[in-house]
């Protein structure tokens, strides 16, 4: 995924708990203006979806998110094709469609 990139140090002092923190390098950094709708435009984003993070101190985080799990096909819709191969090499098929009244 995205973290290929992504170095972990450890920051602290001797009498503070050291915590791990991911440095990501940026690719991009720019000011971004609420409106009056309190509505952020990103420019040139590689996800349609985020997950929004609100601190107490005003900082933001998004997370890319997607929907959906790309390229799957659900259990049922297998389980149907299976099937339906299955008819196919046993001869159990349909009578074939004459479409020559579409034809140009």
């Amino acid at each position: 995924m995205f973290f290929e990139d992504l170095d972990i140090i450890k920051v602290g002092k001797s009498h503070y708990p050291t915590m791990e923190v991911i440095m990501q390098n940026v690719i991009k950094s720019y000011v971004a203006k609420v409106d009056s709708k309190k509505r952020v435009t990103l420019k040139s984003t590689l996800f349609d979806y985020y997950q929004v993070e609100e601190f107490a101190d005003g900082k933001l985080l998004l997370s890319p998110r997607q929907l959906t799990e790309p390229f799957t096909v659900s259990e049922n819709t297998l389980s149907m094709m299976d099937s339906a191969m299955e008819n196919y090499k046993e001869g159990k098929v349909s009578e074939k469609i004459d479409l020559s009244m579409f034809e140009d």
